[in-house]
């Protein structure tokens, strides 16, 4: 049976459109892409028309209400212990305390010595290495196959 087979990545992407075009969420863009899926893969094709028969089923199927009154039992109020409590604010109040004195103890980085060089950060490193790149050389963009979930082809 088709259902069984596994489901590759293409067609992955396009039953989760498919299930965002059911429920009225799926982008145009989306939307012609998930069109020319459908066009060349009956295995989403089948799911898709599925999908829409079930969806049309449960959304046009009368509400039942229940015949008898369902009456759920009320939860007793947890009593928390008094001392429990206090105890909770307890160390609360010490943690907060205890980082309150502990961040007035710190102090300040030591000063580099003089004789060290100083040290270039790893962006303006790589700034200078881009600036020395050719600039006659062009770069073209590598062909690739538009894929579903993916940006459109030709577009970076």
């Amino acid at each position: 049976m088709a259902g069984d087979l596994p489901v590759n990545g293409h067609c992955q992407r396009a039953r989760e459109w498919s299930s965002l075009r059911a429920d009225g969420e799926l982008s145009e863009l989306e939307g012609e892409l998930l069109e020319r899926h459908l066009a060349g893969c009956s295995d989403c094709a089948g799911f898709e028309a599925r999908l829409r028969a079930v969806t049309r089923t449960l959304r046009t199927t009368p509400v039942e209400r229940p015949r008898a009154v369902l009456e759920l039992p009320r939860r007793s109020r947890l009593a928390i212990p008094r001392q429990r409590v206090l105890a909770t604010a307890a160390v609360i109040m010490a943690a907060g305390v205890g980082a309150l004195v502990g961040s007035s103890f710190q102090r300040p980085a030591p000063s580099a010595p003089a004789t060290e060089s100083a040290q270039v950060s790893l962006v303006s490193r790589d700034l200078t290495q881009l600036r020395q790149l050719p600039r006659s050389r062009r770069l073209t963009p590598n062909p690739s196959r538009s894929v579903p979930g993916g940006p459109p082809e030709h577009l970076i």
